[in-house]
């Protein structure tokens, strides 16, 4: 499970960065990324590797959502300020 949210995580971020309906598949892959990665750093049976990569991927999953809700948000604010400029 550690490896498959370290996946997942680098995957959402990867998808971040492309265009726009890529970008909310990001969003969600990364919101799973961290909930799976929390899920494995809290499981107190598995290896510290297998937990570190858990917390590693809960951190870059974070990241991806981070990066892609502060790119819909100036999206959204260079839209209402180009609906300003036309009317």
């Amino acid at each position: 499970m550690a490896r498959l949210a370290v996946v997942i995580a680098s995957l959402s971020l990867g998808l971040i960065l492309c265009p726009m309906p890529w970008m909310f598949l990001g969003l969600g892959a990364g919101i799973f990324a961290m909930f799976a990665g929390w899920l494995t750093f809290r499981e107190r049976a598995l290896s510290g590797a297998a937990r570190l990569f858990g917390a590693g991927a809960a951190s870059v999953g974070l990241l991806a959502v981070t990066l892609g809700s502060v790119r819909l948000g100036l999206s959204i604010a260079a839209a209402a300020r180009l609906a300003e400029l036309v009317s």
